[in-house]
Formats: structure tokens, C-alpha cells, sequence
């Protein structure tokens, strides 16, 4: 089965729908980052940057 096929070809850019970033950790602090997750207080995505 091959998803591209079917919604996921269909799916367009919407200027109304963007992921909701909660915090962004240096790739140095990725300890912090894997607690902070842990703790589930997040509303949104963790970033680590490189």
C-alpha cells in the first residue's frame, strides 16, 4: 500500500495549521531536553538544534 497515492498527495501548505514549538534545546543540552520531556509539561514539539 502506498500512502503518497492517496490524502497525503493531497495535503497542501495551510498558512493556518503550524506546528507549536514548546522549546528549543542546543543538541549540548540534550540532557535537559530528554527531562524536560519527560516531565510531559510540553503543549507542543521540542526542538534541538545542531
Amino acid at each position: 500500500m502506498n500512502l503518497t497515492n492517496g490524502w497525503l498527495q493531497r495535503l497542501k501548505p495551510c498558512p493556518l495549521l503550524h506546528p507549536v514549538i514548546a522549546k528549543t534545546f542546543n543538541f549540548d543540552d540534550i540532557v535537559a531536553a530528554h527531562s524536560y520531556l519527560e516531565a510531559n509539561n510540553q503543549l507542543g514539539k521540542i526542538v534541538i538544534t545542531l
